[in-house]
C-alpha cells in the first residue's frame, strides 16, 4: 500500500544515472505515481544555447526516463524561472505550478536525495502543504552527472553502462552527439 498519491522529483538529469534511479525506485514504493520534473527545459540549443552543465535537450532527458520506467512515471518539463540557481520561494511556487499543470493534480510531496536541499525552495505556507521525503542517494552509486557526461564525451561506454540503467544504453551515441556540439566536450574527446 502506498503512502502518497504522488511525489515530485526534480533535477536537471544531464543524464539520469543509477543514483537518480534509486530515488525514483524508492518514490515508486511510497507513491502511486512519481512525477519527474526535468529542470532547465528551456535550453534547446537553438533559442537558448546548450551549456557545459546543460548539454542535453529536455526531450531526450524525458525519453531516457521513459526508457527506464515507461508509464510508471510522468515527466514534466520545467524551465528555469530566471536562471538555474534561482531557488527561492518564488521558484518553489513556479515549480509546483508547472508540475501541477503537467500532472493535472496538486503535488502531495517532494522526494529528493540527501546531497541536495529542497525545502528552502518553498515559502513556509507552501511547505505546510507538502511532504518532504529525503533519501540517501550516494549510498547506492557515487557518480555525478558531470562525471558521466565526461565519460560519454570520451567514448567510455563501460563507465556509462556501469552507472546508468540498461534501458538507456542504446542512447549512448545520441547523448554523445549532443555533448560533442559543445566545445568543452569536443576538447575532451581529442
Amino acid at each position: 500500500m502506498t503512502k502518497y498519491s504522488n511525489l515530485l522529483y526534480t533535477g536537471r538529469f544531464q543524464p539520469p544515472h543509477l543514483g537518480h534511479c534509486s530515488v525514483v525506485d524508492k518514490g515508486l514504493e511510497l507513491a502511486e505515481k512519481v512525477i519527474i520534473g526535468i529542470g532547465s527545459s528551456q535550453i534547446d540549443g537553438i533559442q537558448s544555447p546548450f551549456t557545459i552543465r546543460n548539454p542535453l535537450p529536455a526531450e531526450l532527458r524525458a525519453k531516457l526516463w521513459h526508457d527506464i520506467y515507461g508509464d510508471s512515471v510522468v515527466t514534466v518539463l520545467i524551465p528555469d524561472r530566471t536562471h538555474e540557481n534561482d531557488n527561492n520561494g518564488e521558484w518553489g511556487r513556479w515549480l509546483l505550478d508547472y508540475a501541477k499543470q503537467g500532472y493535472g493534480a496538486d503535488i502531495q510531496g517532494l522526494i529528493y536525495s540527501d546531497d541536495e536541499g529542497r525545502s528552502d525552495w518553498f515559502y513556509p505556507e507552501d511547505q505546510a502543504n507538502l511532504e518532504f521525503v529525503v533519501l540517501q542517494r550516494n549510498a547506492v552509486v557515487d557518480i555525478s552527472a558531470t562525471q558521466l557526461r565526461e565519460a560519454v564525451a570520451i567514448g567510455d561506454f563501460t563507465t556509462y553502462a556501469a552507472y546508468t540503467h540498461v534501458n538507456t544504453h542504446h542512447r549512448f551515441e545520441e547523448i554523445q552527439h549532443y555533448l560533442w556540439q559543445h566545445e568543452y566536450y569536443q576538447q575532451l574527446r581529442q
